[in-house]
């Protein structure tokens, strides 16, 4: 179980880090499995439309989460997606 939540906590940083890269803001520390990011506009749209599943958070940001089989390329597809 410490290896899998090893590569959930992985994904999330990275994810984080791509989310950053296309031009979202990061609203919370990444502590673990989770990424809160404000999106850039249009992107929640976008990202709904190309099936990717998160949710909008009360501080106007949008929660993701990242489990044990998050992929390299599932995090490179959405952040191709939001930028």
């Amino acid at each position: 179980w410490l290896q899998l939540a090893h590569n959930a906590n992985s994904a999330a940083t990275a994810l984080s880090q791509a989310l950053v890269k296309a031009g979202a803001e990061l609203t919370h520390p990444v502590d673990g499995n989770e990424v809160f990011a404000k999106l850039p506009p249009g992107a929640a749209d976008r990202l709904s439309k190309a099936g990717a599943t998160f949710y909008p958070w009360p501080d106007g940001s949008h929660r993701f989460v990242c489990s044990w089989a998050t992929t390299p390329e599932e995090v490179a597809d959405l952040a191709a997606t939001v930028g």
